[in-house]
């Protein structure tokens, strides 16, 4: 039951940080942690790839790689697009009237295993012209120590 209430609490409070719809709403301490660099490389050997990706959306796989401490990785719906900008990324701008319907999914990532994931992001940012992004996915990993959040990042390109 812990683990269901902070699944939902993430979803919830990360909804809460992206339902205003306006990208100048989201207070500033989210979008830091967006556009800040990962401290590792690989938040515990969890890595997001693009395997399909259009204007419109995309499929990306999730992979745990090996062992770590005793817990259950998951991640919800929430996300952020970021487009390259020269050296540094910049949180792509959400279409006017945006407006997210986040719900209680939770989608776990298996020790050792991999999972796809599908996302329409026509809602939020329209169709993406041609360019270098990343997609922005929390994780969580919820454990006997208790629960931590970290980012994961899938770069692709879009052709015109």
């Amino acid at each position: 039951m812990r683990k269901i209430a902070a699944v939902l609490c993430l979803c919830l409070c990360l909804g809460a940080l992206c339902a205003c719809g306006q990208q100048e709403q989201i207070p500033q301490e989210y979008l830091d942690a967006l556009t800040a660099e990962p401290k590792e490389p690989v938040a515990w050997n969890v890595t997001l790839t693009a395997q399909t990706v259009s204007a419109s959306g995309g499929t990306f796989l999730f992979a745990q790689s090996e062992t770590v401490p005793d817990g259950q990785f998951l991640t919800g719906r929430s996300f952020a697009i970021e487009q390259k900008n020269g050296e540094k990324w910049d949180i792509y701008s959400f279409v006017e009237g945006a407006e997210l319907e986040y719900n209680a999914e939770a989608v776990s990532i298996p020790i050792g295993g991999t999972v796809s994931w599908t996302v329409d992001w026509t809602n939020l940012y329209g169709t993406l012209p041609a360019g270098e992004y990343r997609l922005v996915k929390p994780v969580m990993l919820i454990g006997e120590a208790g629960e931590d959040t970290r980012l994961v990042y899938a770069e692709f390109t879009l052709n015109s």
